[in-house]
């Protein structure tokens, strides 16, 4: 494939040094679910030139409602190499640099060794999320972390703002306790919707269900695609 094909409505709309820029920047993303996926997705599509990609899952039969790795045909697969695969039939030239474990307080300065321009947490676990957030700004690398989009029906709300800006998600009160526990001093940037949880009042209450939190295909979505729009525009802002 010619890469200016590939390239040619990107830099139709910023222009060709802009897109030399992107093709320049590192991303490291952590968590590749329902969120992460989708980020994944258009940070390769812009033409970001390497992406660190960090998760030690695999594929459920369970994801395939929401999360973009996940097809009949891929369950049972571990995520960074089901991600590996789909960017390189989307952009070759993309780097793409998996790592199929779990991040961790032990783990994680070893992850950003390589000193990505920007990164994006898509993590659900609280103690991870904060060890992620703790090595960013210790490390002065700018980060958005994508908190609660289950049990939501709509995307109405949702918001890049500051941690300390947020309230009535119950992700965002445990990842402040948990950074306030860590003694982090920056406000960083979060993604995240103030509105009420949804309830439904046919809601599955099987001890199944009860394990888990619902989920749809579109919120996840966005707010990871919300993730990728303020990778790229902090990235070409850079210079």
């Amino acid at each position: 494939m010619n890469h200016s094909s590939f390239s040619a409505r990107t830099r139709q709309l910023i222009g060709s040094q802009a897109y030399q820029r992107l093709r320049s920047k590192k991303v490291l993303l952590v968590g590749l679910g329902g969120v992460g996926s989708y980020a994944l997705e258009a940070l390769a599509r812009m033409g970001i030139g390497t992406i660190t990609i960090v998760d030690g899952d695999k594929i459920e039969a369970s994801n395939l409602n929401r999360q973009l790795l996940a097809l009949i045909s891929t369950v049972g697969r571990a995520k960074t190499s089901v991600a590996l695969e789909r960017v390189g039939e989307i952009n070759p030239e993309c780097r793409v640099i998996p790592h199929n474990l779990w991040l961790s307080e032990e783990n994680v300065d070893d992850l950003l060794e390589s000193k990505p321009d920007f990164i994006i947490d898509a993590i659900d676990q609280v103690d991870a999320k904060g060890a992620l957030i703790e090595a960013a700004v210790k490390k002065n690398i700018e980060i958005v972390s994508v908190l609660g989009t289950g049990k939501r029906m709509s995307s109405e709300g949702f918001v890049l703002t500051k941690l300390s800006k947020t309230e009535y998600c119950p992700l965002a009160r445990a990842v402040r306790r948990r950074v306030r526990q860590l003694e982090v001093k920056k406000d960083i940037d979060i993604i995240y919707s103030p509105l009420p949880l949804y309830s439904s009042p046919d809601q599955d209450s099987s001890k199944e269900q009860k394990n888990s939190i619902g989920s749809n295909s579109f919120v996840p979505a966005i707010a990871g695609l919300m993730a990728a729009e303020r990778a790229i525009n902090y990235l070409l802002a850079q210079n």
